[in-house]
């Protein structure tokens, strides 16, 4: 997608003439107006536009319209009179760069059920009602990956009362959810030691993939899951193959080597670490990190987050 400057914010404070007569000669597929719908600078624009027109008050409505024009090839970017230059700027940041791949570390539930009077696992089910909504807005964002990380390979350590409930809860949610999936096209992927998982989850799993194997917008949840074991997983492929790696060789034989990696993690609670959580794979992702519990996770707090993003220098070990 090329995002194209009409007429710069500098350029121009108000929809004259030869801000009219730009956006009238744009011959893209869609145009986003930067500025109030209330204004008439902002509805002049909109009038002389020749294709599709969104208009944008807040980055929270630019983050939302970047799903609508994925299909356009060419979008124009406009601004009527008094919308802020800062505005302009972050709103063509994120059209341009919007992450296509976020992970979540879903930390915080156990915290959220304690200041209830309640036990870790009525915040277990809390964080899977968060799960499956946040799955919906980044897919209201465009966001064509999210990974989350649901068990790790240290979760089998708890009490297990506790691990018993985390996979019945697996195991209903994806049967209640399986549906939701096909419907609205997204793409299953468990990832991790799957020997680990109890053989009938583990079914399931396998049968929803297979379900949804055709679908572009892929959830790949992380399950028995830790970045070293997927590290050492990986170097013992390459030695039972008798084969020399490198860099790229070694990242085939992890566990989804055909996923681009994370754009963006966010983890939530608070914490401000990693917890072995894809090691290889965001070597160079950007970190958000927000003392909400993920249970209260909003969909506000995720627009915070993809803001935070866009406004990152990645230099990827250059410079800029």
């Amino acid at each position: 997608m090329k995002i194209e400057e009409i007429q710069p914010h500098g350029m121009c404070c108000s929809a004259t003439k030869e801000r009219q007569d730009a956006v009238r000669a744009f011959d893209g597929d869609a145009l986003i107006v930067l500025g109030s719908r209330r204004s008439n600078n902002t509805r002049k624009l909109c009038e002389v536009a020749k294709c599709r027109v969104f208009t944008a008050e807040s980055m929270e409505d630019v983050i939302k319209i970047k799903n609508a024009i994925s299909d356009s090839e060419r979008v124009g970017v406009t601004s009527g009179a008094s919308t802020p230059e800062d505005f302009f700027a972050k709103a063509v940041a994120y059209l341009r760069r919007a992450p296509r791949h976020v992970a979540f570390i879903m930390d915080g539930n156990g915290r959220w059920a304690a200041k209830r009077g309640k036990k870790r696992g009525f915040g277990h089910i809390a964080g899977a009602k968060t799960f499956m909504r946040v799955v919906k807005w980044c897919g209201d964002r465009g966001i064509q990956y999210v990974t989350v990380y649901a068990f790790s390979t240290e979760n089998w350590r708890r009490p297990a009362e506790e691990v018993s409930g985390l996979m019945k809860l697996s195991a209903a949610m994806l049967k209640s959810q399986a549906a939701s999936l096909v419907k609205e096209k997204v793409r299953l992927r468990v990832i991790g030691r799957r020997e680990d998982i109890p053989e009938d989850l583990r079914r399931g799993i396998e049968d929803l993939e297979q379900r949804t194997a055709g679908f572009e917008r892929q959830l790949i949840v992380c399950v028995s899951y830790g970045g070293r074991a997927e590290i050492v997983d990986a170097a013992n492929r390459a030695i039972a193959l008798g084969a020399k790696v490198d860099e790229d060789s070694f990242a085939k034989l992890l566990y989804a080597p055909d996923i681009p990696d994370p754009d963006l993690v966010v983890r939530t609670s608070g914490e401000c670490r990693i917890s072995n959580f894809l090691l290889w794979e965001c070597a160079y992702a950007e970190y958000h990190f927000t003392d909400v519990l993920w249970p209260d996770f909003s969909e506000r707090d995720l627009d915070a987050a993809l803001e935070d993003y866009v406004s990152r220098n990645r230099r990827v070990g250059g410079v800029s």
